[in-house]
């Protein structure tokens, strides 16, 4: 009878554990998925001074459902001044996405609103173990006041003591800013 019981929950375990299999990463580039509680799954919005509002829009998008909205009021320039800090919409991918590839590029499209005082751009970081390795911004091509869907890019040699890259869409200044269709390229190749 104990042979049969262990038999019995060995086959049991057996059965169970033959049906997980690993979870397939969400990137979410477009800005298309949320989990159970509304929240957008795989970004982490980081707001400085806590001044920018982000929305999921419906009704401003590239492509597909939903792209991501970075805004802060015009009229409170009077009470927060010139520089009101950034407002981000953040994600990254690790070191095994990255072993093996010399080269990343990441992109975006992004459109403004009465975009004044600051910038729309696309951001991404290299980072090793307690440090940043290394930075680069679309900040100089940001458009400034109303602007159509446009493409931005930028890209970075990998560095072999980057852990992670961390990469997303910043806005800083007064208005209204609108990213969707991200795509990372690693020596040219969309990450999946």
């Amino acid at each position: 009878m104990n042979k049969s019981l262990l038999f019995l929950c060995l086959g049991g375990c057996l059965t169970l554990s033959s049906g997980i299999s690993a979870q397939k990463m969400i990137r979410n580039y477009g800005f298309e998925y949320l989990d159970s509680r509304t929240n957008l799954v795989s970004w982490t919005p980081q707001n400085a001074n806590n001044t920018y509002g982000f929305q999921l829009s419906v009704d401003a998008v590239k492509e597909g459902k939903c792209a991501i909205a970075i805004g802060l009021d015009p009229a409170k320039k009077a009470t927060l001044g010139e520089k009101p800090g950034a407002g981000l919409m953040n994600t990254g991918i690790g070191k095994r996405d990255l072993e093996g590839h010399d080269t990343i590029a990441v992109s975006a499209y992004i459109k403004t609103m009465d975009l004044e005082s600051g910038t729309a751009s696309v951001w991404m970081e290299l980072k090793g173990t307690g440090r940043i390795i290394q930075g680069v911004n679309s900040d100089a091509e940001s458009p400034a006041g109303d602007s159509e869907w446009t493409k931005y890019t930028i890209s970075l040699p990998i560095h072999p003591e980057t852990a992670y890259i961390s990469f997303g869409c910043k806005m800083t200044g007064y208005g209204m800013a609108w990213f969707d269709n991200f795509e990372v390229l690693l020596d040219g190749v969309a990450l999946q």
